[in-house]
C-alpha cells in the first residue's frame, strides 16, 4: 500500500486546470497484465468512482460519467489502469481524485474523507485517504 500512497503524493494534480496529464499509475505499474498488488486496494471503476463522488465538483453522478470518460488533463493524472474500447473500462486511484478536488476548492478533505468512510466503492482505500490527508492538509 506504501507504493500506492506514494504515487498519490508523487502525482496529484496542483489544481484541476493545471493537472499532470500523465497516468498515475503508482505499484499498480507493476501489477501483472491490469491486476493490482493483492495487499493494495483495487483501483475503482468509472461508475464507482461516478457514484462516491456525486456532488462534488458541482457534478451528479451522470455528470461524472461524462469527464471520467472524455478524461480531462486533472483526471488523466489519476488514472489506475487505462480502460480499451470494448475492453475493460478505466480503473482510477479515488485518493489521487480525492486530492484534486480539496486543492482546487471543491471539496474539503473533511467531506472527502466521509465518503471514504461511508461509500463501499472507497471504504478499502480509506487508510491511504488518512496517510494522504495527514501528510497534505491540514485538518487538525
Amino acid at each position: 500500500m506504501a507504493e500506492i500512497i506514494n504515487a498519490a503524493k508523487a502525482s496529484p494534480p496542483a489544481s484541476i486546470d493545471e493537472a499532470d496529464t500523465q497516468p498515475q499509475t503508482g505499484s499498480v505499474e507493476a501489477a501483472p497484465e491490469g491486476e493490482a498488488p493483492a495487499s493494495d486496494p483495487l483501483p475503482v471503476t468509472t461508475g464507482d468512482i461516478a457514484h462516491a463522488f456525486d456532488g462534488f465538483h458541482g457534478w451528479s453522478e451522470n455528470q461524472w460519467k461524462k469527464p471520467l470518460g472524455d478524461k480531462p488533463n486533472w483526471l488523466k493524472a489519476c488514472i489506475a489502469i487505462p480502460g480499451r474500447q470494448g475492453g475493460p473500462e478505466t480503473r482510477w486511484n479515488p485518493v489521487c481524485i480525492a486530492a484534486a478536488l480539496v486543492r482546487d476548492g471543491d471539496a474539503t478533505a473533511r467531506n472527502v474523507r466521509g465518503r471514504f468512510q461511508s461509500k463501499p466503492q472507497l471504504m478499502p482505500w480509506l487508510d491511504a485517504w488518512k496517510t494522504y490527508e495527514a501528510d497534505n492538509f491540514d485538518t487538525a
